[in-house]
């Protein structure tokens, strides 16, 4: 939605998908899951407090936003979704025929309206339709 905006004003190819669309079909798993810890171990595992995995009831201390199967969450299968979201990346845009002219700069004036049309879609996305 953000791209059809965008090029309706600055006629550019574009490529859109979430990292989970990229990899449709080759691996399992969305938010909190085994699926993105596993990314997040490849790429920053000093981040990661596995020893806290398995807390996923609500207590006291409220509840960490993850599924059960995060405990197999690991390294390789994070470098993997990588792998394969980066070839993904690299099919679709390879068919591009990337301009060489010289772009101008994009002032805030004219991303305003953009921005604007982009917020009006606001309650058809579906991260806010869960709310």
């Amino acid at each position: 939605m953000i791209g059809e905006v965008f090029s309706s004003r600055f006629p550019i190819e574009h490529f859109v998908r979430t990292d989970p669309e990229l990899v449709a079909g080759k691996f399992v798993g969305d938010h909190a899951w085994r699926y993105e810890l596993s990314q997040l171990l490849a790429i920053r595992p000093d981040l990661v407090a596995m020893d806290r995995a398995e807390r996923i009831t609500t207590d006291a201390l409220g509840r960490f936003a993850q599924n059960s199967d995060v405990t197999e969450a690991t390294a390789e299968e994070g470098r993997a979704i990588l792998d394969a979201s980066l070839l993904a990346i690299e099919e679709a845009v390879s068919g591009f025929a990337l301009a060489t002219d010289q772009h101008q700069f994009i002032s805030f004036d004219e991303m305003e309206p953009l921005a604007a049309a982009v917020n009006s879609e606001k309650a058809t996305w579906a991260t806010l339709k869960a709310e």
